[in-house]
């Protein structure tokens, strides 16, 4: 199946960085952006179904660059020119689709704005990489690095330390620190300028009644 896909379309070669150039420079028209994405959406899930190594990274930036530009050129024949220009939609889709299914939103957001080096972008990708977060919590629990494992009957989200704390509300924080905290002691009887007890010494220490302790000074 997977050398059928590649025989179909051969931009499902390697990683698609030169792919993406194309894309994202208008050399390839909506419906062929279309065809690209579901192609290497399929690709991608067989790869990884029949147990290979397809990464994610790569396949999540491809994805969103087609579609994003997709997307765009779709506003833009719609908008015109106040919608400006399709690749800044295929920039923020890429930052997304990576987001939602491995979702790192701060790896996106930084990783994004640094390879393009448009810092312009930084509010746009963020909008973007917090919905797409928001969603995919929605629809799935685990990601696409994590799912494997829960199949196998492993929660590494339930069972890291992390997870203490981010279950743990402030209120019950400082009710735990206010049961643990010791009770103040007050200050001595000397400091308070009282007399001190009965059969102890000024300083506190055991002595005879009315008898200064040995080496004192005589009254």
């Amino acid at each position: 199946m997977l050398g059928l896909i590649l025989l179909a379309l051969l931009q499902m070669y390697g990683v698609g960085y030169p792919v993406m150039y194309k894309a994202v420079a208008g050399n390839y028209a909506l419906w062929f952006l279309l065809v690209l994405t579901a192609g290497k959406i399929a690709a991608c899930s067989t790869t990884l179904g029949m147990g290979g190594s397809g990464g994610v990274f790569a396949p999540s930036l491809f994805i969103g660059v087609t579609s994003g530009m997709a997307f765009g050129v779709v506003t833009s024949h719609i908008f015109g020119a106040a919608a400006g220009s399709p690749a800044l939609y295929a920039v923020v889709a890429m930052s997304a689709v990576f987001t939602s299914a491995a979702r790192a939103p701060l790896t996106s957001v930084a990783g994004v704005v640094e390879m393009t080096g448009d810092y312009t972008l930084t509010l746009p990708v963020m909008l973007a990489v917090g919905i797409a977060t928001a969603t995919s919590r929605a629809l799935s629990y685990g990601t696409i690095y994590t799912t494997k494992l829960l199949r196998r009957g492993q929660d590494i989200d339930r069972t890291a330390p992390w997870r203490a704390f981010g279950d743990l509300k402030a209120a019950a924080g400082v009710r735990r620190i206010r049961q643990q905290e010791p009770r103040r002691r007050g200050p001595p009887d000397r400091d308070r300028g009282q007399s001190p007890a009965p059969g102890r010494s000024a300083d506190g220490r055991p002595g005879r009644m009315g008898e200064p302790r040995r080496g004192a000074p005589g009254r």
